[in-house]
């Protein structure tokens, strides 16, 4: 619990410091060690709002989507012929009790395969994002990135807010370019 309210209170000073008074550029001190820039530009964005409004990440949902409605309308299958086979009183107990541990099976199966996909569509995502807001921070001198989305910020003002701009770059990134795909996984 130390360790949590340690870092909490660090991150505020350690931004209080790098922003104290000073000409922006990063000194050198005269035992040549390389001192905190005295003006750092910070930047936020919105991460979870780009993750939902971007256009890679809309295409990468919607092959999910695709793929989690296809296993969906497979267990409803089963479940039909579950229930058909329960209704006819012919079937025997022990292949009802057959039919509902593969049924039960499958319905973890699937719930397995979808959080894989869902990693796999986060490690697509972050392939693109990642190196974008490298790029765009060198480009435009930012010097800290700041997850606005994030539990660390307890208030920020708009004027630091970046997050349109970079969903704008990101979704000009792939015009043009084949829409980034959710890696395949094997049925």
């Amino acid at each position: 619990m130390k360790k949590v309210a340690l870092v909490l209170l660090s991150i505020p000073f350690l931004l209080f410091l790098a922003c104290s008074s000073g000409n922006g550029s990063v000194a050198v001190a005269k035992d040549g060690l390389k001192r905190v820039k005295k003006k750092p530009v910070i930047v936020l964005i919105d991460v979870g709002r780009i993750m939902k409004e971007s256009e890679p990440s809309k295409a990468i949902e919607a092959k999910l989507q695709e793929w989690a409605r296809g296993v969906h309308d497979n267990l409803r299958q089963k479940v039909a012929e579950y229930r058909a086979a329960k209704a006819m009183k012919r079937t025997s107990a022990r292949k009802l009790k057959e039919m509902a541990g593969e049924l039960q099976r499958l319905q973890q199966s699937a719930g397995m395969e979808y959080r894989k996909r869902q990693n796999q569509a986060g490690e697509a995502m972050n392939k693109i994002f990642n190196p974008l807001i490298a790029s765009l921070a060198r480009k435009n001198g930012w010097d800290v990135v700041v997850n606005k989305s994030g539990q660390a910020i307890v208030w920020s003002s708009n004027a630091l807010d970046e997050t349109d701009y970079v969903l704008n770059r990101l979704n000009a990134t792939v015009k043009g370019k084949k829409k980034a795909a959710l890696p395949s996984a094997k049925k």
